[in-house]
């Protein structure tokens, strides 16, 4: 070691190179005081190594070198770094020698440790300076497994359950995802053939994918999607596909909103905002009541429910909320699907929620709905979402009586419907070139049973909707959600007369209750 003490300068104690395979000498430019000081890594191992290499330089203000036996392989990451025990190394003995070069060496130390505290403070997580004093200590292990790290509303960090209503990307997926640029999206995709694409997307399962969850011991990284946005990745995997088929062109739409579609020249279309589909809007029927029997909590009046008079009265005597109820029976051999109940309630004695429930059994109830916000003196429609048909339907009270002590209900009615036939028609997207072939990609969800180019049918126009090409549907893929992919490639419009305004029409037909979800349409 140099006699003159070492000179600690204003230099961060980590250094890092790429191997190219050939280079086995790397320097570092901060001084160390024995070679036992410097630790050496290659790539992301967390232990450095202990031997193939030899080192040179310790004492030397200005750093050293590290001589590897064999080279660092292209690409490999080389880090070298100071870490300096943190220990006393001299003491001083009352009235004894205070040599300059024993305080020097000290102090050296002290520096070279104060160093090496500030390169791992910078590369810790921590709070920021303008940030108020905040909890950022880890909750203990057995409140922490299998959670996310999470910040509540305060900033501070907490241990918190995954988002449900997500799903994870798979391994192949998430590489399309973080492709650099569109065409090294094209190579992955085109990597597979078109069904093992789709297959990747339906199997969107935690297997596949990573998640930021702690089990008490290590941190597993992860990447999640949201559940909503499945759907429009498979929009844009249906785009990438019409791509490599030389479809250079077209357009995707996942039905946010109304914005693509042709209002004038759709028909019966109803839009679902927050679930993002469009479907026939129902038909309702007349009161489907009247040969079967009358149920109540309270038999004294029942016939009166059912009568379609708004005069006469039904009164539960006694009331106890989630005990009594109204309803039918339609019989046996006669299960209806209920998709629409109107209830008429006494001005002083109503309820404000009740739950629409159905069964098979006449005491097993399950629940449809439950409705809020219902009123009195005048019908309340409430809307039944799609079942299956059943015996038995029943109203269930579900809140406290408003405006007197007993329940009393006027009249019900109870319909069904049928979903009417929907046409959907886009507007006109212009090509750049007069196209011949056209991707027809629909995503559906059908609520009823049907039969595909039947009950569902899509076409397709180059000449602004004057003429129309069938398209032969088939079924692609089902995503995680149940949402099934239907898809039509190489659909031939060259026989259409020229034109460079593309539309899509989708049908449903046969009264079939069919969510329509997104829509992609490619043409080249």
């Amino acid at each position: 070691m140099a006699s003159e003490h070492i000179k600690i300068g204003d230099v961060t104690p980590r250094v890092q190179y790429a191997g190219d395979g050939v280079q086995t000498q790397f320097g570092f430019s901060f001084p160390i005081f024995e070679n036992d000081d410097l630790e050496v890594y290659l790539g992301v191992s967390e232990t450095p190594e202990m031997t193939g290499y030899s080192t040179e330089g310790a004492g030397d203000s200005a750093g050293g070198l590290v001589t590897f036996d064999t080279p660092p392989g292209t690409g490999v990451t080389v880090t070298l770094l100071r870490n300096v025990a943190i220990k006393r190394t001299t003491d001083f003995s009352e009235s004894g020698d205070f040599r300059a070069s024993v305080i020097n060496n000290e102090l050296d130390r002290l520096t070279a440790v104060a160093q090496q505290l500030s390169t791992l403070i910078g590369r810790s997580v921590r709070l920021a300076e303008t940030d108020a004093a905040g909890a950022v200590q880890l909750p203990p292990a057995n409140l922490r497994a299998s959670k996310l790290a999470a910040f509540d509303a305060s900033g501070d960090l907490v241990a918190a359950s995954p988002v449900a209503n997500v799903s994870l990307i798979s391994t192949f997926m998430e590489g399309v995802v973080l492709a650099a640029n569109a065409d090294a999206g094209r190579s992955l995709l085109n990597a597979q053939a078109q069904s093992d694409v789709l297959d990747d997307i339906a199997a969107l399962t935690p297997a596949e994918g990573d998640a930021l969850t702690f089990d008490g011991t290590h941190w597993t990284a992860a990447r999640t999607v949201k559940r909503s946005e499945i759907r429009r990745l498979a929009l844009d995997v249906a785009a990438l596909k019409g791509d490599r088929e030389n479809m250079v062109d077209g357009i995707a739409d996942p039905f946010a909103d109304e914005t693509d579609l042709d209002n004038a020249a759709s028909t019966n279309e109803a839009h679902d905002v927050a679930g993002a589909f469009f479907a026939g809007s129902l038909t309702y029927s007349a009161d489907e009541t009247g040969s079967g029997t009358i149920l109540a909590s309270e038999e004294t009046a029942k016939a009166n429910l059912f009568d379609d008079d708004t005069g006469t009265l039904w009164t539960s005597l006694t009331y106890a909320q989630g005990t009594d109820f109204v309803g039918y029976d339609f019989g046996d051999g006669n299960d209806i699907e209920i998709r629409r109940v109107r209830l008429f309630q006494k001005t002083a004695n109503y309820l404000e929620a009740v739950k629409v429930q159905y069964s098979d059994n006449g005491a097993d109830w399950t629940d449809a709905l439950t409705a809020t916000g219902l009123g009195a003196n005048s019908f309340d429609d409430i809307d039944v979402p799609a079942t299956e048909p059943h015996r038995y339907w029943r109203l269930l009270s579900n809140a406290a009586v408003t405006g007197g002590a007993n329940w009393a209900v006027h009249d019900v009615e109870m319909l069904s419907a049928i979903s009417g036939d929907m046409t959907l028609v886009s507007v006109a997207f212009t090509a750049d070139a007069q196209p011949d072939t056209a991707l027809l990609h629909i995503q559906a969800v059908g609520n009823d049973a049907f039969t595909l180019n039947t009950d569902l049918i899509g076409k397709v126009s180059r000449d602004n909707g004057a003429t129309w090409t069938t398209a032969v549907l088939a079924a692609a893929g089902v995503l995680g959600d149940g949402t099934t992919i239907y898809e039509a490639t190489g659909i031939d419009i060259s026989g259409q007369p020229s034109g460079t305004d593309m539309r899509y029409r989708i049908e449903t037909d046969h009264a079939k209750d069919i969510e329509i979800h997104g829509v992609v349409l490619k043409w080249g």
